[in-house]
């Protein structure tokens, strides 16, 4: 692999030592200094380490934390992955539990917006913004208002700002410049009312809708509201901001802070038992999906959600059975040949 042959040719970044080159291996020394330096120019970071810390409980916008490179669904056979140009691994676990990786993996970094963004992230945790905005709503007694397959909601100057910088939905221009209001999409106002527990919802005669008479109505209007939740509150509760990721042909897109100071690092499609939604049956959907969001600087999440035998008619009638539910997470990324060529020989060998 790359890193390992520049290391036995006694080859660092920045220097040009006269070591000889193995045997039966072609070795250009400046080649591979140019494609280091581009890499970097880039934003790409490149790793020797075995194991890459994968997403945490709690973000940190750090360099040294690096997020899941590779993985995927591991149904294939091996031979597939190779046709296909895949390298594929998986996480069943968590996102806490590291992911063994080869060695010189390629790794895309947080792509910082400017000079001192990462500074300004580290000083400004987004689960202190959170726990702000959990206290500001809950004092002022929040009510959104169920319309359609969207909820909105009257805030005040503060909870205008808090919302804005903990990027929960989306704000309404009106003519009123001292009440503003917000539109949450289904999955952003049950993460409020029910994970949270900071806001009310009530309906168009402003009667109060409890917890299980909201899970009704949004999985009528939202055939995959349970999964994309599911998916959705997995991501928020590690401190992850997520926003919809319909631009980029994706469920959701995953920014290790405020869009403003970072760049976004996962486009996140959602999965569950039977894959209904019939997305990447195909080898072609996977090369597509791949295209697109390498062309973006982004890496492939796929959530799994387990429903643990929870299929039934009448199993899912309320939002208690999400305590039953587990998330497998798994990123696919292209197998590049130039990246892992002792990998390369080694198949050629056998």
């Amino acid at each position: 692999m790359l890193l390992t042959n520049m290391k036995s040719n006694g080859i660092s970044h920045g220097t040009n030592h006269s070591s000889p080159k193995p045997s039966g291996e072609s070795v250009n020394i400046r080649k591979v200094e140019t494609s280091v330096e581009k890499q970097e120019a880039m934003g790409v970071k490149i790793t020797d380490q075995e194991t890459v810390s994968p997403i945490g409980k709690t973000p940190k916008p750090e360099p040294s934390n690096s997020s899941p490179v590779s993985a995927a669904s591991g149904s294939a056979s091996h031979e597939e992955n190779v046709n296909a140009g895949l390298h594929m691994s998986s996480n069943t676990n968590s996102f806490r539990s590291p992911i063994n990786i080869q060695r010189s993996q390629v790794v895309m970094g947080p792509r910082w917006k400017g000079k001192g963004s990462e500074a300004k992230a580290l000083a400004n945790p987004i689960s202190n913004s959170i726990s702000d905005l959990q206290s500001s709503l809950l004092k002022s007694n929040s009510q959104g208002i169920l319309s359609g397959c969207s909820v909105l909601l009257a805030t005040n100057p503060q909870q205008t700002e808090l919302l804005n910088q903990t990027c929960f939905g989306r704000p309404i221009i009106t003519v009123d410049k001292h009440k503003q209001w917000f539109q949450f999409t289904l999955e952003e106002a049950f993460y409020l009312c029910f994970s949270l527990s900071c806001m009310k919802i009530v309906d168009g005669d402003h009667i109060l809708k409890s917890n299980d008479e909201l899970w009704e109505y949004m999985v009528s209007k939202q055939p995959y509201f349970i999964n994309s939740f599911k998916a959705y509150s997995h991501l928020r509760v590690k401190n992850w901001v997520v926003r919809s990721g319909c631009q980029y042909g994706v469920d959701f897109v995953a920014y290790r802070h405020h869009p403003s100071l970072v760049h976004s690092e996962y486009g996140v499609l959602v999965f569950s038992d039977g894959n209904a939604n019939n997305r990447l049956r195909v080898w072609s959907d996977f090369q597509c999906t791949l295209r697109l969001c390498g062309s973006v600087a982004k890496t492939l999440l796929i959530l799994h959600v387990n429903r643990n035998g929870e299929n039934g008619i009448g199993s899912c009638s309320s939002p208690s059975c999400l305590d039953r539910f587990s998330v497998d997470e798994r990123t696919i990324t292209r197998w590049s040949p130039e990246r892992c060529r002792e990998d390369q020989q080694c198949l050629c060998k056998s």
